[in-house]
């Protein structure tokens, strides 16, 4: 079914995944009622007398990459109704290698675009387009949200699926999980460059565990062309896309890291004003 949702000041069309209602799929037909409830924007949608509410964000606009601009609480609220959801609903957390390689490829926005919510979870994207706010030259949104849902995850026993290139970058991000959330399930793993599979095994293996939640470690590109092919097949409930952030999980970022991010945010700053002089003249 497609449905039109507006966002801020500009309507987005999405194609949802056709749902089954008394063994009828979904006509298409909907309808959504805006309210606001606590200072933020609810529709209603109604398909077939069934209801959902579904949270209606701003978003900032980066070289043609838009990105949800919402609090940790907000994103986790919508994170929840995900959890509840039937079809594989998609989470993208941005960072700046991410917005680079973007901004170069366009079937990468596109694919980056699908997603349901798309957070930013690199402070640098902040400092470098200027953007201030409470927490924006601390910790980014999207960070506290990762922290918030792992915690959410670990509370409710739910079981999580961890993909990421190598088998290190497996052993690194499972030992973060389980360093900060002793006991969280982890249904299973998977090294994506270890093994030269088709995706539909890769896809059997999640599927086999049963896992509630998918958070993926993989490259730009690799992580959002891996969904897009495999949404439909995927049961798990939420997919979490952090991208190749090995900051993410470091216990102690290294000086190298540290020159790395600095250098890439110089030009993500750099290039962020050129773009801005462009569009004043």
């Amino acid at each position: 079914m497609e449905i039109f949702v507006v966002k801020g000041d500009r309507q987005d069309r999405r194609t949802d995944h056709k749902e089954k209602t008394d063994g009828k799929e979904g006509d298409g037909q909907d309808l959504i009622i805006f309210s606001l409830k606590n200072g933020m924007l609810f529709g209603t949608m109604t398909q077939l007398g069934k209801k959902q509410q579904v949270m209606i964000m701003k978003r900032i606009d980066i070289w043609d990459i838009q990105m949800d601009e919402c609090t940790a609480k907000e994103a986790m609220q919508c994170a929840m109704q995900y959890m509840e959801t039937e079809a594989l609903n998609v989470i993208e957390m941005l960072n700046g290698n991410t917005i680079v390689q973007a901004r170069e490829e366009e079937e990468l926005r596109a694919m980056i675009a699908q997603s349901d919510l798309i957070l930013i979870g690199d402070r640098m994207i902040l400092e470098a387009a200027g953007i201030e706010g409470e927490n924006s030259y601390k910790e980014p949104e999207g960070k506290r949200f990762l922290k918030m849902f792992i915690r959410y995850l670990h509370k409710n026993h739910k079981k999580v699926y961890l993909l990421a290139l190598t088998k290190e970058e497996i052993r690194r991000f499972e030992d973060y999980v389980k360093s900060r959330y002793s006991g969280i399930k982890i249904a299973g793993t998977f090294a994506m460059h270890e093994s030269e599979i088709a995706d539909d095994m890769v896809v059997n293996q999640i599927n086999g565990t049963e896992a509630d939640c998918i958070l993926s470690v993989l490259p730009p590109g690799e992580q959002e062309s891996f969904v897009a092919r495999n949404r439909t097949l995927l049961d798990s409930r939420l997919w979490i896309g952090l991208g190749n952030d090995r900051q993410l999980y470091a216990r102690n970022e290294s000086w190298t890291g540290k020159l790395r991010a600095y250098v890439l945010k110089q030009f993500l700053k750099k290039e962020l004003e050129k773009e801005k002089k462009k569009n004043e003249v």
